[in-house]
């Protein structure tokens, strides 16, 4: 197993000795656990939670939205929306879940997911939820920089539930022509909007 520290060049040349000693020490105690010669952590330090959650906010930032309306009560889309998986089969989705420690359907709770590159490469992302009206709206946010932001609204309606979301990001954070960056953003959450709706079509019965 390898693991691969990426930053910015200009802060690598500084960086390099004190993450190859932490990525090291890390690496070797993932190897204990995975081998069954360590216990798991029972959770994540209150340390390490209140760090990331010391998130930058975001300023001068860029929005896409994106709704769709879904034939199922707010619970339901709720249930949906919260649940660490992926609610479409995905070919680069390894892994996702609870990050043990953290809270539950409230504000504090955080969530991974890993997805493969197209090199065979793992990518890790954790999200920690800012606000949290359980079953009605929340705000998550990346741990990592670019920091981007994810509103969930829910608003009922004769039909079913209305599912609105919105991502947000600092433009500055961001790489490439601000253009085509707000149309893959928004191209990405119309499809995300609509996978939601299709996996809980699929998975509520009819009657």
């Amino acid at each position: 197993m390898t693991v691969t520290f990426a930053t910015d060049r200009g802060r690598a040349t500084y960086l390099k000795k004190t993450w190859e000693r932490h990525v090291g020490v890390w690496l070797a105690g993932a190897y204990l656990v995975l081998e069954g010669r360590q216990p798991w952590p029972d959770g994540m330090p209150a340390a390490v939670q209140r760090a990331c959650a010391a998130r930058p906010a975001l300023e001068a930032t860029q929005s896409v939205s994106a709704s769709v309306l879904i034939a199922a009560p707010p619970s339901v889309v709720w249930d949906a929306i919260w649940a660490p998986d992926m609610p479409v089969d995905n070919p680069t989705w390894v892994a996702s879940g609870h990050v043990p420690g953290t809270p539950v359907h409230e504000a504090g709770e955080m969530q991974f997911s890993v997805r493969r590159n197209t090199d065979g490469r793992l990518r890790l992302a954790t999200v920690f939820a800012r606000d949290v009206v359980y079953q009605r709206s929340a705000r998550v946010q990346q741990v990592r920089a670019p920091h981007i932001e994810m509103d969930y609204l829910l608003v009922p309606e004769t039909d079913g539930t209305r599912l609105e979301l919105t991502r947000r990001w600092a433009e500055a954070a961001m790489t490439g022509e601000p253009g085509l960056v707000r149309n893959r953003a928004a191209d990405s959450l119309r499809s995300t909007a609509d996978a939601y709706k299709s996996a809980i079509a699929t998975a509520t019965p009819t009657t």
